[in-house]
């Protein structure tokens, strides 16, 4: 599905979770959110979506654009995502435009 990258977010850090298998054990974070714009069947017009990437993913996008991640936002990439515990999660993506 083709999305419109609008704007990218980073967020790093540390959390604990207190329930599941790495319970009072802290976890280390890096992701990049990418804030989108997507057709939908649902809905008239474009809706927001926020698809999670990984850094080496990031990297690729911005090696594959311009080489600057200010420059990312405004193109058109077409996605392959995967829902896992309602966080949408990049997979593959191709350049668009």
């Amino acid at each position: 599905m083709k999305y419109e990258i609008v704007g990218i977010e980073h967020a790093v850090g540390d959390f604990t979770p207190t329930t599941g298998k790495n319970a009072n054990t802290v976890q280390h974070y890096d992701v990049y959110r990418l804030h989108t714009l997507k057709n939908s069947k649902d809905a008239y017009g474009q809706i927001t979506t926020v698809v999670r990437a990984t850094p080496d993913q990031m990297g690729q996008i911005i090696a594959d654009l311009s080489g600057n991640i200010a420059d990312v936002p405004g193109h058109i990439l077409d996605m392959e995502v995967r829902n896992s515990f309602d966080k949408i999660n990049l997979t593959d993506y191709e350049v668009v435009e």
